[in-house]
């Protein structure tokens, strides 16, 4: 998007969800009280099952982000950071955009080069996300001297690496260095219609500001957020 400053936000909002374990097959009736026995038993071992993978799972949660850095860009990382905001463009928008809209969004040529572009000014900020394996899976753009605050253009996290706070560690850390420079204010646009990024930006106590249309593109418009003090995004 480079110097249009309109990009969508892709937001990390948490998507918990568990599996239900099916009904048993029907069996020959057994007397009452054997039945009502085995039930108790049944629930118990289903209970516990469930206790366990939630366990299992939240642990998993708490290893998983503890290794995630966030750091700045380098020009080796745009290569990765071109290719998420391609994979989330055509994931999140391909049904709130137009597709002669969209095209652009996703060229990888085009983009690195958008990418390029943006890094090269001196009042950007390009933050990344890597695992312990060294491999992006997610980054922030802003621009600090967007007006009337800085703006944060692009907010981008892979498909599968959602859910585990990725996006709220790449939020915060960009507040804390946006602060660093001298502002405390922030604003972003998210495309009309993605409900997870407005719930995501709205958790982390941006105020809704209200709707204009986007300068990229007839009739999509976004939703204004903004943050008029950045403390709470330090916490």
């Amino acid at each position: 998007m480079g110097d249009q400053r309109q990009d969508s936000q892709d937001g990390d909002a948490d998507n918990d969800g568990s599996d239900d374990d099916p009904d048993p097959s029907p069996s020959p009736r057994e007397p009452e009280d054997g039945r009502q026995h085995e039930k108790e038993r049944h629930r118990s071992d289903v209970v516990a099952g469930d206790i366990s993978r939630v366990h299992r799972g939240r642990f998993a949660i708490i290893q998983s982000i503890s290794e995630i850095s966030i750091r700045e860009a380098t020009e080796a990382d745009l290569e990765q950071v071109a290719e998420i905001k391609v994979r989330n463009w055509a994931d999140t928008y391909a049904w709130l955009v137009e597709p002669e809209v969209l095209g652009p969004f996703l060229d990888r040529t085009r983009q690195l080069a958008e990418l390029r572009k943006s890094v090269s000014r001196l009042e950007t900020i390009l933050l990344v996300a890597q695992n312990k394996s060294g491999t992006v899976i997610g980054f922030a753009l802003t621009y600090l001297d967007g007006e009337p605050d800085p703006w944060l253009e692009s907010l981008h996290v892979l498909s599968e690496s959602r859910g585990s706070g990725v996006g709220t560690l790449l939020m915060r850390e960009t507040a804390a260095r946006v602060r660093s420079r001298g502002y405390n204010t922030m604003r972003l646009g998210v495309v009309e219609g993605n409900v997870a990024a407005s719930r995501f930006y709205d958790r982390l106590g941006a105020e809704m500001m209200g709707r204009e249309p986007a300068s990229w593109a007839e009739g999509v418009w976004h939703e204004l957020y903004r943050w008029p003090d950045l403390a709470p995004l330090l916490q």
